[in-house]
């Protein structure tokens, strides 16, 4: 009977987000290929976000070997790439890793290139737990059509099985008794979606593969060279002790978004500024992802025309985006990302279809958008409005959600348009064409 691995099902579900977006690799802890006595005292990890859309990443360590000097295989394991386009059967060295370089003890590492089997359990992604090499004279990319033909999958003919592929660099590293330190760097591509313009995904619970199952002294750098700020998502792991502003100034939020998640959001005031964190006995039963904040701000994602929005409503009336709790305030937005106490102020749902916000040109390529008297192509056009370089966009408030008078062959309305108020007069727009806001900011 032919067999296909579990990771074939699991993958099309966990990439299942992806479609809209593409997925290069995230950044990862060195790990030992087998269990090993030695222990992680120290790490110092800096990411920087780049402007050239690059994550890159400094880690240095300092490793104690108990025992009397030894060889160790340790190994850094790359996802493959998802939406993106590249060949597994070609190079099996990482298409989107780049300028990879270890040290240790001050002296150049050479590592080899292989490919492993991507693991999941219980539905979830596993990185760093069993690191072992392919045999590639038995794992092939000539897969039967009767498989997913997925560029990151390989087939073995004598056992009629697939399985999906990740990367694997390889070092023999000799650790002398006592005090050993590795300095490893590369870079990678931001991933992206429609929702954020970059996200960076790092896995820390690797780290826990090593002796002492922690990292005894840890500190995350992480310096900022993009003009967009950021938040750390699913931070749970950082709670123990605060984020700080080792160079530059900005803010830092700390909250629960709706969904319940814990975050931190990371304003800068200055330019190339560095957050840290750091911590003793770090254990890490989670990873982090690095996430441009434009999910929670609608002008800053064209591609996003939601219809619906909480506000916080204050006690005098002011109003504000609702992005989540913390402590005893909301974390608002506005014109600018701040917190507002909860003590007098009420969480409200504004929707278009209520007659609420307000809605502006989604792309600048629209140069003429036509607002018509009925909610239909061929109705007369009333008005006409268009945004120029350099000045505020046209704000129209927004007075309904409509379908389109016309229906298709079965009877379902070909678009939604927007109620707005020009001029003076009441009109509709078409829905694709604006982005709708809970509040005006402009």
């Amino acid at each position: 009977m032919k067999r296909i691995l579990s990771a074939i099902l699991l993958l099309t579900s966990a990439f299942a987000f992806a479609n809209d977006g593409v997925y290069y690799t995230s950044g990862n802890f060195l790990v030992p290929m087998r269990e090993s006595s030695i222990s992680v005292k120290k790490e110092i990890l800096t990411i920087t976000i780049g402007k050239d859309n690059l994550a890159k990443v400094d880690v240095y360590y300092e490793f104690y070997n108990p025992d009397s000097t030894k060889t160790v295989t340790m190994a850094f394991e790359a996802e493959a790439p998802y939406n993106a386009p590249y060949d597994i059967s070609k190079n099996i060295s990482h298409p989107y890793i780049y300028d990879f370089k270890a040290e240790m003890n001050d002296k150049p590492l050479t590592y080899r290139n292989t490919l492993i089997v991507s693991r999941w359990e219980n539905g979830k992604r596993i990185i760093g737990k069993d690191i072992t090499p392919l045999d590639l004279t038995k794992w092939e990319h000539n897969i039967p059509d009767e498989y997913y033909d997925m560029p990151n999958a390989l087939y073995n003919a004598s056992l009629d099985s697939v399985v999906y592929a990740d990367y694997g660099y390889m070092f023999e590293a000799t650790f002398l008794h006592g005090k050993n330190t590795v300095h490893h760097t590369y870079s990678f591509k931001m991933s992206y979606d429609v929702a954020s313009k970059y996200k960076m995904p790092y896995w820390l619970t690797p780290a826990t593969r090593w002796a002492n199952r922690r990292i005894d002294d840890f500190t995350l750098r992480i310096r900022n060279e993009n003009d967009m700020d950021y938040f750390i998502s699913g931070d749970t792991i950082f709670s123990a002790s605060p984020f700080s502003f080792t160079e530059g100034n900005g803010s830092i939020y700390p909250f629960t978004d709706k969904q319940g998640e814990h975050n931190t959001l990371v304003i800068a005031h200055d330019k190339n500024v560095v957050l840290e964190w750091h911590a003793t006995n770090f254990a890490p039963k989670s990873n982090m992802n690095i996430i441009s904040i434009d999910w929670y701000l609608p002008s800053l994602s064209p591609y996003l025309n939601t219809f619906g929005s909480e506000v916080v409503v204050t006690a005098d009336g002011s109003q504000y985006r609702y992005l989540g709790d913390s402590g005893d305030n909301y974390l608002v937005n506005a014109q600018d990302f701040g917190l507002t106490p909860k003590d007098g102020a009420r969480i409200e749902t504004f929707s278009a279809e209520d007659g609420q916000g307000i809605v502006t040109i989604k792309n600048k390529e629209y140069k003429n958008v036509r607002i018509r008297q009925k909610p239909t192509a061929n109705s007369k056009v009333i008005a006409t409005i268009k945004d120029k370089r350099g000045e505020l966009p046209v704000v129209l408030k927004c007075l309904g959600l409509v379908d389109d008078e016309e229906k298709n062959e079965w009877g379902v309305a070909k678009c939604l348009w927007f109620k707005v108020e020009v001029n003076g007069k009441t009109g509709y727009v078409r829905s694709d064409l604006m982005i709708w806001d809970a509040i005006d900011t402009y």
